[in-house]
Order: C-alpha cells, then sequence, then structure tokens
C-alpha cells in the first residue's frame, strides 16, 4: 500500500510540474526555428498570404520561433528581412535590395493542408494582434 502511495504522489507531483510550465494553448519556445522556416516558405510558395494586411518579406535570418498546438501547430517566428514587392521575390534564397530589418510573422500549420501566414509586423516579439484575425473585432 505504502508503495502504491507513494507512487500515486510521485506521479501527480510529476504532472503538477508538467502542467505549470507552459499554460493550455500557450506559446511554447521552438528548439531550433528548421519548422517554422520550413512552413514559412511552404505559405509563400502557395502564395497563402492573406492579401488585405500582408507584405511579402525575404527573411535573411529566422532568429527565433515559438510554436502553440491549436487544430494544427502556429509558429510565431522572429525574423529579420525586407519588404519584397511580390511574393516570388520572397522565395528562399532571396536577396533584400534595402536594409534588413526585424518582423515577427505568425505561420498557422493547418493539420492537412498547406501553412497560412496569419500575421507580418514590424519587429520582433510583436503581440497577436486580434484586429488581423478573421473573424476579430476592430477598433473603432
Amino acid at each position: 500500500m505504502k508503495s502504491f502511495l507513494t507512487s500515486t504522489v510521485a506521479l501527480m507531483a510529476a504532472t503538477s510540474a508538467i502542467a505549470t510550465d507552459t499554460p493550455l494553448g500557450g506559446w511554447t519556445p521552438a528548439s531550433n526555428t528548421t519548422d517554422a522556416a520550413t512552413a514559412y516558405y511552404a505559405a509563400v510558395a502557395a502564395n497563402n498570404l492573406p492579401s488585405s494586411n500582408t507584405q511579402p518579406i525575404c527573411v535573411t535570418n529566422f532568429t527565433s520561433a515559438s510554436t502553440q498546438v491549436v487544430s494544427g501547430t502556429n509558429y510565431k517566428i522572429n525574423l529579420v528581412g525586407c519588404p519584397v514587392a511580390d511574393i516570388k521575390s520572397a522565395a528562399a534564397g532571396c536577396t533584400c535590395s534595402a536594409a534588413a530589418t526585424p518582423f515577427t510573422v505568425t505561420v498557422y500549420q493547418r493539420l492537412t493542408g498547406t501553412p497560412l501566414v496569419t500575421l507580418v509586423a514590424p519587429g520582433a516579439n510583436v503581440a497577436d494582434s486580434p484586429g488581423l484575425m478573421v473573424g476579430a473585432f476592430s477598433k473603432p
């Protein structure tokens, strides 16, 4: 009985420690930027950028990424790059003709299908903007 009780307490403590590391639905730092970069370039190749609020970015460096598990995966990517005139100029291996600056890009990797860029904002570590999300309310 003592062994069972000890095991149960240890399991509860381990579960509690794991559960407090990352809030449910919260962002978790990615160990590398490879998956995020792959998702970004797949969205660019498929021209999956919302035209109303997004300018293509030629990326010179992926600096960091975070992931959020939803019905798929959201990637919040901090990168350095420059805005370009068209989607073809944002393909992997592109070069910036202007000075590269920091941007925050969010990419939604669906469970099936190609990824979708949902936010491009100037600056590093930009918070999610409800005004740019589909179905969100905007400020008057």
